[in-house]
């Protein structure tokens, strides 16, 4: 008798590295789960908004959401400091956040966002053409633009890994790979239909 095929799930789920931890978000439920300084796992569970027409409306759609994840990234992503223990040095130091030191890191964090996104466009997309522009005046007259997409490809990849290496080299951000990384592997054994254990995971 063979084995009964273990069902698999199928809910979408998603998620994010956070500071010590990770955020999953399915269709109705979101939670973060972040290790606190005495070891203990902190975990919040929220319920998520039901989705409005812009959400699901063609041409506007990409940018809301995309404006809303950020949004929402920021914000448990910096709840994760502060549950983690990140900021206690500053608290210890008596430099506790009043309403307008708060408001002038939201607004540093978000001018920050739309910079990195900036950045992100003039690497991945403005860079690689003006790279390959670069290597076709060197061929002369002879026409290389067949390879464009391949060679744009290439250094967009090259550009990608020598980021992400270079940004592992920090202590915060290698640690923040690493929960980014269990966050996948958590989300590929909950779709697999395992138990979400430690082992398994």
């Amino acid at each position: 008798m063979s084995e009964q095929k273990k069902e698999v799930i199928k809910t979408k789920v998603g998620g994010q590295a956070l500071i010590e931890g990770v955020m999953m978000l399915g269709p109705k439920k979101g939670c973060m789960a972040v290790r606190q300084p005495d070891r203990e796992i902190y975990t919040e569970v929220w319920d998520r908004k039901t989705p409005k027409w812009y959400n699901k409306a063609p041409f506007i759609r990409g940018c809301i959401n995309f404006v809303s994840q950020l949004g929402d990234g920021y914000k448990y992503l910096n709840k994760s400091g502060e549950v983690s223990g990140m900021f206690d040095e500053e608290d210890k130091k008596g430099e506790k956040k009043d309403g307008d030191s708060a408001a002038l890191t939201t607004a540093v964090a978000v001018i920050s966002g739309i910079l990195g996104v900036g950045l992100a466009i003039a690497l991945f997309a403005i860079l690689p053409t003006l790279i390959f522009t670069g290597i076709q005046t060197l061929f002369g007259d002879t026409d290389i633009s067949a390879f464009r997409s391949l060679t744009e490809g290439i250094i967009k990849i090259a550009l990608f890994v020598g980021y992400l290496w270079l940004t592992s080299l920090m202590k915060t951000m290698k640690r923040l790979y690493q929960y980014h990384g269990a966050e996948h592997k958590t989300i590929f054994c909950y779709e697999h239909g395992e138990e979400l254990t430690v082992e398994n995971v």
